[in-house]
């Protein structure tokens, strides 16, 4: 289920349970035998933002990719994967419609679309998203040396 602008799933449930989960934006499977079954999803309005500049020497950097990771879902879990946002000629990036949660966030041309591992050895910054939140978060540019 992938919400309309600004908007993100804020809960879920099923007849197979899955309560537990610290995000619901992300699969969740659901067996529906053939005497019935429900499946809900809950969407809300409340979603957070980052947004910041990105930077090398000092000197904003016009063109950059910048990549966001939801870290409360395991990658085999994601619908989206990683967010890419491309910074404009000020430097200046934004990601819209997040759902609450942990994120981390890189800047650099040395990857086209960086994995977890990659974000982790790349030092990738922390952050978290609150809801009706606009986190500001500038970097400085990722580069191998």
């Amino acid at each position: 289920m992938v919400p309309i602008d600004r908007y993100y799933v804020s809960g879920f449930s099923g007849s197979s349970g899955y309560r537990n989960l610290k995000r619901f934006d992300g699969w969740n499977e659901q067996i529906v035998q053939s005497w019935g079954g429900s499946v809900r999803f809950s969407f809300s309005s409340t979603a957070g933002a980052v947004h910041g500049t990105v930077a090398d020497a000092g000197a904003p950097v016009a063109g950059a990719p910048v990549f966001l990771e939801p870290v409360d879902l395991e990658p085999a879990r994601r619908i989206t994967g990683t967010y890419v946002a491309v910074t404009d000629i000020h430097g200046q990036y934004h990601f819209g419609n997040l759902a609450p949660g942990h994120y981390r966030v890189l800047s650099s041309f040395e990857y086209q679309m960086p994995d977890s591992k990659i974000m982790t050895e790349a030092r990738a910054r922390e952050l978290q998203v609150d809801a009706r939140s606009d986190t500001g978060i500038d970097l400085d540019l990722y580069v191998i040396r």
